[in-house]
């Protein structure tokens, strides 16, 4: 006669947040169902709706944990150009690296929570550098629209590539330069892009 396994513990809040959590970060936002978590930890879904309410607040709750270990933005490096440099860095690579709290405080309308932080820090560099007024607003928001735009494409070319240097393969035109139609055919480098864009702003930025 086989000996008699021990009943499961109960499940934790914990436990059933770090699953939900592993499941939103795997699969996304909408694979997430309170039946398929229920089945994942043995649970009947009842007990999950008990510990954590309906799946909205267990959203809100996987949100709140990804926030709570998110690395703070820093500035790094000796002149004040490096430093907004450093930052504006630092934010695009906590966008791409932080995808899955992107997308669940997006679906949350919470995106502000993730965002503020980082940019308090830019501005503050920003006025540390001595720009001031409209000239500070400039560079700021167009250090964070750079970095959101370049962002969103990254994320729309991994799910969907580009169709774009196909096209321009097919294009022959005397009045582009032919070195910049080679150069449309291939893909585009979105790290040089945006160290280009930034370059190019700050640059005009401190010449001012």
């Amino acid at each position: 006669m086989s000996p008699r396994r021990a009943p499961r513990p109960p499940a934790t809040r914990e436990e059933i947040v770090a699953a939900a959590r592993s499941m939103v970060v795997s699969d996304g936002v909408d694979a997430l169902s309170m039946r398929k978590l229920a089945a994942e930890l043995g649970l009947a879904p009842t007990a999950i709706y008990w510990h954590v309410g309906d799946r909205d607040e267990l959203l809100h709750a996987v949100f709140e944990a990804m926030l709570a270990e998110l690395p703070t933005v820093r500035a790094t490096g000796r002149t004040p150009r490096v430093r907004v440099a450093a930052v504006a860095r630092a934010v695009r690579k906590q966008l791409i690296d932080h995808e899955s709290l992107t997308a669940l405080a997006h679906t949350l309308g919470r995106s502000a929570e993730v965002a503020f932080p980082a940019q308090v820090t830019l501005a503050r560099e920003v006025s540390a550098a001595g720009l001031h007024g409209r000239a500070a607003e400039r560079l700021v928001r167009s250090i964070l629209f750079t970095i959101g735009g370049l962002t969103l494409l990254e994320h729309t070319f991994s799910e969907e590539p580009s169709h774009t240097p196909s096209l321009w393969s097919h294009l022959h035109d005397p009045a582009i330069d032919l070195g910049l139609l080679r150069a449309m055919r291939a893909p585009a480098d979105l790290d040089a892009l945006f160290e280009h864009t930034l370059d190019a702003l700050l640059t005009a930025a401190f010449a001012a």
